[in-house]
């Protein structure tokens, strides 16, 4: 190698030639905050000052309609717009509002006796229990059986109702049985007193213009009239007779003159207490009390005297009610109710 190369690669700064400075950057550190301008000179633009606006308006609410769709026990009901949503959506399907708050609808009470239709309904993540959903023996048992009842009885009603609706005879027999047993369950539940009409009666005394007939034509203006015995060893009696076999409940009594307009009610005396007695039959006489009412009927319960199956009934006067000094006694109407 030529020795004056090697010398210059060697010592490059011997030869004399200016060598090049390095390009060093800025020392002043950028984060130095500049001094302010002088006075007069030119200052960076500042913002334009602005007025104060008015506040913006809140959103408008949302108005409260009827839902669109049938509510359904379970359902979600908007509290917001009124929409009635599944249970299982997170926000309103009409106005898009929160369902957190909302109502729920409840069931009622005659959808709960209901039967419900259809696979059970369950939430995420819900699974069904192996033990609930497996059925023991007797359980599977009774399901046979009564399974197997149910379809007979279907099928027995339908036949049933077949027959009854092409057979008119059929359909005439089982309206009577069903009226029959309507009636006897509304005799159960609203008892009603049903009228029995005397066909005939002996009187022991009476007057000439007030028979003993009077006491059973029905009628509240006319009356039967007798004289009050002197000696007390001897009774009125009144002697009634009926077509039919019945059992007594109720007597209802129109004491004195009744409603009749004359003579007043107070110028005869009236029957207070009565004995009556079941001829032809075992039944022990038993002993009745009356109240003293004009021209208003009283009605007594004659339940206790336990009078079944009777067609007669003696009537034995033995108290009365009126001024003692009175000789006649008077009674306008006698009515007998049976049982049921």
């Amino acid at each position: 190698m030529n020795p004056a190369a090697a010398a210059a690669l060697v010592a490059p700064g011997a030869t004399g030639a200016p060598t090049r400075p390095l390009d060093l950057p800025d020392a002043t550190p950028a984060g130095r905050p500049t001094a302010p301008p002088a006075d007069g000179a030119t200052r960076p633009e500042q913002p334009a000052a602005q007025r104060p606006t008015a506040a913006r308006p809140p959103g408008v609410a949302v108005q409260r309609r009827p839902p669109t769709r049938r509510l359904e026990p379970g359902d979600l009901i908007c509290p917001d717009c009124g929409e009635g949503n599944p249970d299982t959506r997170k926000f309103c399907s009409r106005c898009g509002g929160s369902l957190g708050s909302a109502q729920v609808v409840k069931a009622k009470w005659w959808q709960k006796l209901k039967p419900r239709r259809g696979p059970k309904k369950r939430k995420a993540g819900d699974r069904p229990s192996a033990r609930r959903t497996r059925k023991s023996f007797p359980a599977k048992i009774l399901g046979v059986l009564f399974g197997g009842v149910t379809r007979v009885v279907g099928v027995i009603m339908l036949i049933g109702g077949l027959v009854y609706g092409i057979v008119p005879g059929i359909r005439s027999s089982v309206n009577e049985e069903i009226g029959s047993i309507k009636d006897t369950v509304n005799g159960w539940i609203h008892p009603t007193r049903t009228e029995v009409i005397p066909t005939g009666i002996l009187a022991s005394g009476q007057l000439a213009s007030h028979s003993g007939q009077l006491v059973i034509d029905r009628h509240t203006n006319t009356y039967w009239e007798a004289r009050v015995p002197k000696k007390s060893s001897r009774r009125l009696t009144l002697d009634i007779t009926f077509q039919n076999k019945f059992d007594l409940k109720n007597i209802v009594v129109w004491n004195g003159v009744g409603d009749s307009k004359e003579p007043d009610y107070t110028t005869t005396r009236r029957m207070a207490k009565i004995f009556l007695e079941f001829p032809d039959t075992n039944v022990p006489g038993c002993t009745v009390t009356f109240n003293d009412r004009a021209g208003e009927a009283d009605k007594q319960d004659v339940s206790k005297c336990n009078a079944d199956g009777i067609a007669r009934v003696r009537i034995t006067l033995l108290e009365f009610d009126g001024n003692p000094k009175l000789r006649d006694v008077a009674v306008a109407k006698i009515q007998f109710y049976k049982k049921g």
